[in-house]
């Protein structure tokens, strides 16, 4: 088996122990908005590591995706635990780290193989470290406990490990990166609905600025391209 395969699980792991810990010490949606500090450390990654050009555009996606998710995270009237911001911009370097072995890994691995071994390995590690530490897995969880756990490790882990995978076959690992940026967007509307947090007006300007960030790659990424055959026609006519 591909030992990225092992060095992703184990990446996994870590992402989420610190990801965990800092729910307990943050609110979801500031939690979710600073962890996507992440395609930050994705590009400079890929920029060293997978040597991926950092265009104009890109530069200016992530200053704007960068901007607001600071106007979110550090509103006026916010209060925000700074060792629950620690353990999250640690858990952010962790996925960026993890997006950038996957992409460097998945030219010889298979996503669907890829996914399987690392969330298997994943998997294999949690369970020592729970015994290792005494944590009860089962014993002590209640049947719709056990359908929640389910789902989320279907719907949220697998399924989007899976899709992710399969989508760095097409993408820049930090164009991928930028484009997922939109989820604490939603975050924070799922936290208002749900959970009651209230989403200020600096917070609400964080997320306008996060979707007029991603407007921008996309949109300014494929004017680009477009532009390229004609100004190589342009060049040789001349």
């Amino acid at each position: 088996m591909h030992l990225s395969i092992f060095f992703v699980g184990t990446l996994n792991v870590v992402f989420t122990v610190l990801l965990v810990f800092s729910l307990q010490l943050l609110s979801a949606s500031v939690n979710t908005l600073l962890l996507y500090l992440y395609p930050i450390f994705t590009a400079v990654l890929a920029f060293f590591i997978l040597n991926e050009k950092l265009t104009p555009i890109k530069i200016g996606a992530l200053v704007g995706a960068l901007t607001g998710v600071f106007l979110i995270v550090y509103a006026p009237d916010a209060v925000v635990n700074m060792k629950g911001v620690a353990l999250v911009v640690g858990a952010a370097l962790v996925n960026a780290t993890m997006m950038v072995a996957i992409r460097k890994s998945v030219a010889g691995v298979p996503p669907l193989m890829l996914s399987t071994g690392n969330l298997t390995w994943a998997g294999v590690i949690m369970v020592i470290i729970g015994m290792f530490l005494r944590i009860p897995l089962v014993a002590e969880m209640t049947a719709p406990g056990l359908v929640i756990i389910f789902t989320l490790a279907v719907v949220p882990t697998v399924l989007a490990l899976v899709f992710l995978n399969f989508g760095l076959n097409y993408v820049e690992a930090s164009y991928s990166s930028i484009i997922m940026t939109i989820e604490p967007l939603l975050t924070a509307i799922l936290a208002v609905i749900f959970l009651k947090e209230r989403l200020t007006l600096f917070q609400s300007l964080g997320g306008l600025v996060i979707l007029g960030s991603l407007l921008l790659l996309t949109s300014g990424e494929r004017i680009s391209v477009r532009l390229q055959p004609k100004r190589m026609d342009e060049s040789k006519i001349s």
